[in-house]
C-alpha cells in the first residue's frame, strides 16, 4: 500500500513538470530538425527555444489612445491641483509655527519637559536642550520658507 501512495506521490510532482517544460529544437545526425517538448537526447545537437513578444518595426508605433478628457475634466484636476496647494501651503505654516515655538521654548532659560510613553514628565538635560535646539533650527529652516 506504501508503494502505491508514493508511486502516486512521485507521478502527482513529475505532472506539473511536464506542463511548464519549453519547446525544444533538436537536430538529429543524420540532419533532421525536430521540435519537441523535451530535452534533446544524446547523439542530436540543440537546445531549448526561447520565444521572444515581436517587437514593432523601426519607425512604427502603436497610435496613441485617444484622450477621453473634457474640458471639463481639465478644470476640475487644475482646481483640485489648487486646493491641494493651498492645502500644502496651509500645513507648512502649521509645521513653521510649531517649530518656532518648540524653539522658543528650548531657548528660554527655564526647565523644559517632555511626555514619555507613560505620558509622564521627562525633565531634559543640557545636552539634550542643545541637540533639540539644533533640530528645531533645522525644523525652522526646513518650515519657514
Amino acid at each position: 500500500m506504501n508503494k502505491t501512495k508514493a508511486s502516486i506521490a512521485a507521478l502527482c510532482l513529475t505532472v506539473p513538470m511536464l506542463a511548464i517544460a519549453g519547446p525544444y529544437k533538436c537536430t538529429g545526425a543524420d540532419g533532421k530538425v525536430s521540435f519537441q517538448d523535451q530535452p534533446c537526447q544524446a547523439g542530436t545537437t540543440g537546445g531549448e527555444i526561447v520565444i521572444k513578444a515581436p517587437q514593432p518595426a523601426d519607425g512604427v508605433r502603436p497610435a496613441p489612445r485617444p484622450s477621453s478628457r473634457t474640458a471639463t475634466d481639465t478644470a476640475a484636476r487644475d482646481a483640485a491641483a489648487a486646493r491641494n496647494d493651498q492645502i500644502e501651503a496651509q500645513n507648512r505654516a502649521s509645521r513653521c509655527n510649531a517649530a518656532r515655538r518648540n524653539l522658543g521654548t528650548l531657548k528660554e532659560p527655564r526647565p523644559v519637559y517632555r511626555y514619555d510613553n507613560k505620558g509622564e514628565r521627562q525633565y531634559i538635560d543640557d545636552a539634550a536642550r542643545q541637540s533639540g535646539i539644533a533640530a528645531a533650527e533645522r525644523s525652522v529652516a526646513e518650515n519657514c520658507r
